[in-house]
């Protein structure tokens, strides 16, 4: 069965991916370096390589080289035993466990040299898919695992270990007892999950939970569970993750005096002298012994990985943040001559157990605090003290629940977060399920679908994310989905019943199993009017990847339902202005006065704009020629009437005024014309060929259509060019940066208005309906305000004792100059509190004690972060998570 499923094979190593496999088969061969076989082989890790000359998987490209360098043999010529005694010398090899004289004399290319002529093309293809730990079959592990017997996949779930599952449960008719489903010491399993519910604290606790409820605190981390053995005065330690992998030589193995590792090594003197052997789940987090408090989930690994360094070193130095692990249940217990399994115990009694086992808090290891509540007011009190400690959220428990290995849907255990007002609520953890390659990719991410009421698929893709990923996050992505992505053609499409896409179509698809899983965050929901693009029928603005969730498959990612929930409860607010109760008027300053009056005054003008451009393919044929000297170059999407357009759109619009359109800039201009590069986003592309070329947007374009004529550039229409040609262009506007000779329309007024509202002293406030304000946001002129970093946001400038008047007036320049608001009250601030000195702790401590009281179900509260917040976002043109930039408060 390890030769169908080696993904699952945790016994060998072969320590062979693509390219140092394709360097074996070229040396077996004797490919030359400059031929095109040995070019294919050897970059197939370079995307674009891949993207352009090559089609298939790796494994087919092998074979396929293979093929026309010899007469194919026949097949069935190895035995299955045969195989898998291969293999184990590849791996002992592999792993430096053969003879000194062999390794001396033979390499990996020699070991795989001597099966290749007893295979067929056909088994060549698999035996290199288990090499490279790749499921050959296109089917489902549960599928193959549950088709040996009907509790395989429950035993699996226990011990992750296919040589015991298949053993143990080779007769088909042979069922698990109640002793057989339980954990065992130092095999992995599959711990019990949370569920998030989106209803009042009251019905929580009295209906769900009958009054009678623990509430712990959410920690910000890694799930791990120790599996702990007493050897004598010695003990021996096992790390496991929730997808059971071995973190044990990160974290530490044993107590011995010359141990290695980061927890295991500090905690022998935590457990009784008594217990024998015991198994725990927590999660593991970062510590900082300093402030002493945790730090974000991004720094646990990284501080293990420099506390190992150190040890390595000789170097130990207790004050630097180190990983801390929290236990919060217990599973299984021996003492001498007994054990004892816990699953089957309410909680309340593994909690007191729990306490025996674990007598002593460490820097190291510790048992998570609780406690013991009734009503929904007490998770309300809880939930402010967290937020005023900076945690992730609240874990409420019922105590009379088992532990249930695996569990996902059960309402045992819920996890309630603060709701924040940056952002549309709730991070989600998708599933990469499509790619369309480029410089930089764009990922088509889908939510686990755990029903059949709108759709068979058991995932469904909700929007496309290309932000927020490093070359390090693309290299990681690349190597764990290797091999595994389908080319979108009418002869591979995905099965309906897997994936079910939207009109949005990638150019590469992948199986759920075989991918990973991101988290996101966005700006809004937006709904989809221009067609389903994603199957579930609205997607995200302004979406971006957070972190890579190594420790999720898309078995937990995050559901449908779940992601309906919470929009059907008003948590994925398309705006992020504070909701107000009632009939309460909202203050607005003249300037919102000012351009809702706009908005007004031009609908007529926008209705038309509307009319003659919604429809990507309606572009008049029949235009004035203005272009007609002029070839353009269309690096990215654009905005234009209002709407950002695909470069498609744009180029039609170009072409029916008279211009030429390329797609290389570098193509050979007809003779009498001039290249214009137009893009209105900063890619790497397009930094790139700034270098040696001025760029413009798209924004001159639509000023010369609107015009009937070429006219004059302004600073405004250069996106990246020469500091001469800028200073040129200034000549062609006023002191208010309006153009000396473009006619004003309503979405150049509109931008100078913004631009210019405060140095007009525009301060007089003035009283307007929330209606009225929420018909001014329905505008469809107010989109082209959305271009702007904070729009639509309000920022509380806290003044510390160290601030001056001169840091405020330039952080106030740069978010208004971004379109974000300033307000002076707390109550009026919907997105984040800036503090101009990140370490007045105190301050900050008072504003969140003030704020806390505001929170609770359905409410959101504001981010505390620093001023460097603002930069960053600028630096990188997108919102960050204010996470990593909150102040922690003293």
């Amino acid at each position: 069965m390890k030769l169908l499923l080696p993904s699952y094979d945790r016994e060998r190593l072969y320590l062979l991916k693509e390219s140092k496999l394709g360097i074996c088969i070229s040396k077996v061969f004797g490919l030359p370096k400059s031929g095109e076989a040995y070019k294919k082989i050897t970059n197939w890790k370079r995307m674009t390589w891949n993207q352009i000359h090559s089609k298939t998987r790796f494994p087919d490209t092998l074979v396929s080289i293979i093929s026309t360098r010899r007469v194919e043999p026949s097949a069935g010529q190895l035995t299955v035993q045969q195989i898998n005694e291969f293999l184990d010398r590849l791996h002992s090899f592999s792993m430096g466990v053969n003879d000194s004289e062999e390794k001396e004399t033979t390499t990996q290319a020699d070991i795989i040299g001597q099966v290749i002529p007893l295979l067929s093309n056909r088994e060549l293809k698999f035996l290199f898919c288990i090499i490279l730990k790749v499921d050959p079959l296109p089917i489902s592990s549960n599928r193959l695992i549950g088709a040996w017997n009907p509790d395989a996949v429950s035993l699996f779930d226990l011990i992750n270990d296919l040589k015991v599952v298949f053993w143990a449960l080779a007769d088909k008719d042979t069922r698990l007892s109640v002793n057989d489903k339980q954990v065992r010491i130092n095999y992995p399993f599959t711990p019990m999950r949370s569920t998030r519910i989106n209803e009042n604290y009251d019905i929580i606790a009295n209906e769900r939970l009958n009054n009678n409820l623990f509430i712990e605190e959410k920690y910000d981390g890694e799930r791990i569970q120790l599996h702990m053995i007493r050897d004598g005065d010695n003990l021996k330690f096992k790390f496991f993750s929730r997808n059971a992998h071995d973190f044990s030589l990160i974290y530490g193995s044993s107590t011995d005096v010359d141990a290695e590792g980061c927890i295991g090594p500090f905690i022998k003197d935590c457990f009784h002298d008594a217990i024998n052997n015991c198994v725990l789940d927590g999660e593991m987090i970062c510590y900082d012994p300093l402030r002493k408090e945790a730090l974000p989930y991004t720094t646990v690994r990284l501080s293990a990985l420099n506390m190992l360094a150190k040890q390595g070193r000789g170097k130990k130095n207790n004050d630097e943040p180190h990983p801390l692990f929290m236990v919060f249940d217990i599973l299984r217990y021996g003492i001498t001559g007994s054990e004892y399994s816990l699953e089957d115990l309410p909680l309340s009694d593994r909690r007191k157990l729990l306490s025996k086992v674990v007598t002593k808090n460490s820097e190291y290891l510790e048992v998570a605090g609780y406690k013991h509540a009734k009503t929904g007011s007490e998770i309300q009190a809880a939930l402010q003290l967290a937020i005023e400690k900076d945690s992730e959220g609240l874990i409420i428990k019922d105590p009379t629940s088992k532990y249930n290995v695996g569990e996902s849907r059960g309402h045992s255990w819920i996890k309630i977060k603060p709701e924040y007002l940056l952002g549309f609520g709730e991070n989600l953890d998708v599933v990469i399920v499509g790619m369309t390659a480029a410089t930089k990719s764009t990922y088509i991410c889908a939510l686990r679908n755990n029903t059949t009421i709108d759709f068979n698929a058991k995932f469904v893709t909700l929007c496309a994310v290309a932000n927020g990923f490093s070359s390090e996050d693309y290299k990681t992505i690349h190597e764990l989905t290797r091999d595994k992505w389908h080319t979108w053609s009418d002869d591979c499409l995905p099965p309906t019943e897997l994936i079910q896409f939207g009109k949005r179509i990638p150019e590469k698809w992948i199986n759920p199993s075989d991918s990973v899983v991101i988290e996101i965050k966005a700006r809004s929901i937006d709904l989809q009017s221009s067609g389903m693009k994603f199957a579930t029928g609205t997607t995200l603005h302004g979406a971006y990847m957070y972190r890579l969730r190594g420790d999720k498959d898309c078995s937990t990612a995050s559901t449908l339902a779940e992601y309906r929930m919470a929009s059907n409860k008003g948590k994925w607010d398309t705006t992020h202005t504070v909701q107000k109760k009632g009939t309460k008027r909202a203050r607005v300053t003249q300037r919102e006065m000012a351009i809702h009056a706009l908005n007004n005054g031009f609908q007529t003008f926008i209705d038309q704009s509307d009319n003659d451009s919604t429809d990507d393919d309606k572009v008049a044929s029949s235009k004035k020629p203005i272009f007609s000297n002029y070839v353009f170059c269309i690096k990215t999407d654009c905005f234009y009437r209002g709407e950002w357009r695909k470069i498609s759109y744009l180029s039609q619009v170009l072409k029916s005024h008279g211009a030429a359109t390329v797609r290389n800039h570098q193509a050979i201009i007809p003779e009498g014309r001039s290249l214009m590069i137009i893009a209105d986003k900063v890619t790497l592309d397009v930094n790139h060929i700034s270098k040696n070329y001025n760029l413009f947007t798209f924004q001159w374009c639509e000023d010369c259509i609107d015009a009937g004529e070429i006219v004059k550039l302004r600073p405004g229409h250069i996106l990246l060019g020469e500091k001469r040609l800028f200073e040129e262009c200034k000549r062609n506007i006023d002191r208010f940066g309006d153009s000396i000779t473009i006619e004003l329309n309503p979405f150049t007024f509109k931008e100078i208005l913004e631009r210019n509202c405060d140095v007009l002293n525009w301060e007089e406030e003035l009283e307007l309906s929330t209606t009225s304000r929420s018909l001014h946001s329905d505008d469809e002129s107010a989109r082209v305000l959305d271009i702007y970093l904070f729009h639509d946001l309000k920022f509380l400038i806290v003044e510390s004792s160290q601030g001056s008047e001169t840091q405020k007036d330039i952080l106030v320049s740069k978010i208004i100059g971004e379109g974000g608001a300033i307000t002076n009250e707390l109550d009026d601030c919907s997105i984040c509190v800036i503090s101009l000195d990140g370490n007045d702790g105190d301050l900050v401590k008072d504003m969140k004690k003030r704020i806390a009281a505001r929170a609770g179900y359905n409410k959101k509260i504001p981010h505390f972060v620093s001023a460097s917040f603002v930069d960053a976002c600028i630096a990188k043109g997108m919102m960050l998570e204010p996470l990593d930039f909150q102040i922690p408060s003293n």
